[in-house]
Parts: C-alpha cells; structure tokens; sequence
C-alpha cells in the first residue's frame, strides 16, 4: 500500500520486513524458496508491493496499527481490485495476499462486511505477518507523528507476538473473541 499520503519511512520499511517474513512463510508452506521481489511486468501498468511469477502470487502489504479509517478502507478495497485484475491480466489463478502487521487494521474485514465478502469472493487472503518488536514501534511513532491519536486507535504495543495466537488469517471465530472482549 505504498505512496499513500499517510506513507512514511518507517512504515515503507516496515512494508519490506512484511514482506521478507511473508516469503519465509511462504518458502515453507510451498516447501521451496519464495521470492516476493521479482519485478512486476511493465505491460500491467501498475506496482504492487510483492510479487512472484511462479507460483503466481500478489502481495499488498500494510504497516498500519489500529483501526483504520473510511479512506484507509477504501485504499484497501482498491488494492483488491488490483490484486484481482492483475490476476485477470495474468490469465492464471493467482494467490493473491494482504499482508499486515496488525490484527486491528483489518476489523472492517470481519463479521458480515460486504468488504470481507469481497476479499473472500476474489480470494484475497488477509494473512497477520509476525514482525520484530522494534517495526511495531516505529510504525506506531510514525502514525502519533503524522496526527494519529494514541488514545483513538492506537493499541499498545505487545510484549511478543505471542498474543496474536491461532491462525494466520482471519476467520469468523477472531471476530467473536473480539465481540467478547
């Protein structure tokens, strides 16, 4: 999701480091070495932040904590389009991944959004990536230094990862817990 008027440094790093832990996931899962690197092709006319031509997969990464506001949304929402284009353009089935950092930023994604059914109907994975402590930190002084408020939509920062428990990708039994809590 990068050039976003909200984009800064910190989180167009925290964007590579998603990606770098994805394509070791990855590497594992397909049970060899996964790139998300490779360059995109020019006859697409469009940039998405990872890409593998074989096995195909496209890959939008979002270093966001917290809740994400109605335009955020909406860049999401394009990024799926894009992922389902690109893999219309393709002409081959494609796994097609947004990638985040943070469990909060995909809220609109649960329950009985319309969104959500989007993602699933494209076959858009929403897949949590587990990042160093220190690439939390820094998107979240980044977001407090572009006007975000701590208190609003900001969590704090967990010790470990180790809270995010469970599955990689969200299912409707994130959404109870979180309607319980």
């Amino acid at each position: 999701m990068s050039n976003q008027g909200s984009d800064s440094k910190e989180q167009r790093d925290a964007e590579r480091v998603i990606l770098a832990k994805l394509a070791e996931t990855l590497s594992q899962e397909y049970g060899r070495p996964i790139r998300l690197d490779h360059p995109k092709p020019k006859a697409w006319n469009m940039e998405m932040d990872g890409y593998c031509p074989d096995p195909l997969i496209f890959v939008e990464a979002w270093a966001r904590i917290g809740v994400a506001s109605a335009s955020q949304q909406h860049k999401v929402v394009v990024d799926f389009f894009k992922m389902h284009y690109a893999e219309d353009l393709s002409g081959q089935k494609a796994h097609k991944i947004l990638a985040v950092m943070s469990e909060d930023c995909t809220k609109f994604l649960q329950g009985k959004s319309w969104k959500k059914s989007a993602a699933e109907r494209y076959g858009i994975e929403v897949r949590l990536v587990e990042v160093p402590i220190e690439t939390l930190e820094s998107v979240q002084k980044a977001q407090v230094r572009q006007g975000e408020k701590q208190t609003r939509s900001l969590p704090a920062i967990p010790e470990t990862m180790a809270q995010f428990s469970g599955p990689n990708t969200f299912l409707e039994d994130d959404l109870e817990a979180a309607q319980e809590a």
